[in-house]
């Protein structure tokens, strides 16, 4: 039995600033990304990376190091199919899914030499017809998160990989997430209220505990989140090497004895007390539209995509700018705040890692801001329609986000650039 990671990494993510992130970038292989990355490879910790293929293009740009160093250690990173965007899977019409798909799928396999055939869905939510089309493009697994579902669902969701149906006579090997309780005590690791002993410990008191010993433990964490706090990087480190001190082995997706055939796991009734799930749960959408408040871009972005066949190759590249569910969570969902160690605030406060944090010294906590992502949403629709009324030239639009100041149009130059470039 090994523990199997899967990174979600998304670098427009709700708390990650875009000032930020270009300021994570910076530094070449000295850079705060980099160093990231190289905690893995130092303490010898295979792991399975989920960078939407929008992230590839903006190290591809402003730190092509960061791939180097990926390709460089290929024995400690294998990356998973994502899409270009990370979108809202339940808000997608067929020809938006297969457009954002496919332009991930073609950057993640230009820039990396070892990817899976597992495909880590946005928000880890999935729709049958998604299915049906990710089987077309020869993807093999999906996943779910058990413990994001009520108890009368979860406790219909298999504990191990599984087979899931989609439409039109489909089906996929389904990968659970199952172990809700140590991505808490991961994060409590990272944030340093507790010591990184206790979650080398628990990996080893799951892996002792479990029956089957040919089951792998599937985990799966937001990659930023040692970006996002004040000696987050240094704190993943010494996660990294407790695992390595504890002798816990990890796998890369395709070392496990999941078969590559998407057809090779059925679900015994008598492993449960009830009839197992056939198809992907419906999840609710309300944690990205608690209050609508951006039920009008929305359906702005939905008029869009009805039309979508119609539209220019350059609108539906800029199109790919305005899907990206955090837009949703910047503004619907409250900032959170956590506790952390006290070794934390006494981090320069010019520190980049300050960006986007309020400290709270006297009750031990920070606050992580929610970043203006709506805004920076809106004004791309505004560029967006401007190309469309053919009152802007796409040559035009990226002069101006290249010479811009500001963040947000200098990521979403480079991304626009990479989608032409290899167009």
């Amino acid at each position: 039995m090994s523990l199997v990671e899967v990174i979600n990494f998304n670098s427009d993510a709700s708390c990650l600033d875009a000032k930020k992130w270009l300021g994570c970038l910076q530094g070449g292989g000295k850079s705060n990304f980099v160093k990231m990355l190289d905690s893995y490879v130092q303490a010898d910790r295979k792991t399975n990376l989920g960078l939407t293929a929008a992230t590839i293009h903006d190290l591809s740009y402003f730190n092509p190091e960061a791939i180097h160093f990926i390709n460089e250690h290929s024995d400690i990173f294998q990356l998973v199919i994502r899409p270009y965007a990370h979108d809202s899977p339940l808000l997608r019409l067929p020809d938006g899914f297969r457009f954002n798909l496919e332009k991930g799928i073609e950057v993640i396999t230009r820039f990396f030499k070892n990817v899976s055939r597992s495909y880590l869905q946005p928000e880890i939510i999935t729709t049958g017809e998604q299915i049906s089309i990710l089987r077309e493009f020869g993807i093999d697994n999906i996943f779910i998160h058990r413990y994001r579902y009520h108890e009368s669902i979860r406790k219909k969701i298999p504990c191990f990989p599984f087979q899931i149906l989609g439409t039109l006579g489909s089906s996929i090997s389904c990968i659970p997430f199952t172990h809700k309780s140590l991505e808490t005590i991961y994060l409590q690791a990272l944030h340093g209220v507790i010591s990184e002993q206790i979650w080398s410990d628990q990996i080893a008191k799951e892996i002792k505990g479990c029956i089957d010993e040919s089951q792998d433990i599937y985990i799966w964490r937001d990659g930023e989140s040692c970006l996002l706090v004040p000696k987050g990087i240094q704190y993943e480190a010494s996660i990294l090497q407790s695992e390595k001190y504890k002798r816990i082995e990890r796998k890369l997706l395709s070392e496990t004895n999941l078969t590559q055939s998407g057809d090779a796991f059925s679900y015994e009734s008598e492993n449960s007390k009830t009839s197992p799930i056939s198809f992907f749960p419906a999840y609710s959408m309300k944690p990205w539209l608690n209050e609508m408040k951006l039920y009008w871009f929305i359906s702005r972005v939905h008029e869009i995509e009805l039309r979508f066949s119609d539209l220019s190759n350059i609108e539906k590249m800029l199109w790919l700018m305005l899907i990206n569910s955090d837009i949703l969570s910047s503004i619907e969902r409250k900032p959170p705040v956590i506790a952390v160690s006290r070794d934390i605030f006494c981090v320069d406060p010019q520190d980049i890692s300050w960006i986007g944090v309020l400290a709270h010294p006297e009750k031990g906590k920070i606050t992580l801001l929610r970043s203006e992502r709506s805004g920076e949403a809106e004004d791309y629709l505004a560029y967006w329609q401007k190309v469309h009324e053919h009152k802007m030239s796409i040559e035009s639009l990226l002069e101006t986000w290249s010479s811009s100041q500001k963040p947000y149009l200098q990521k979403a130059y480079a991304r626009v650039r990479g989608l032409i470039h290899y167009s």
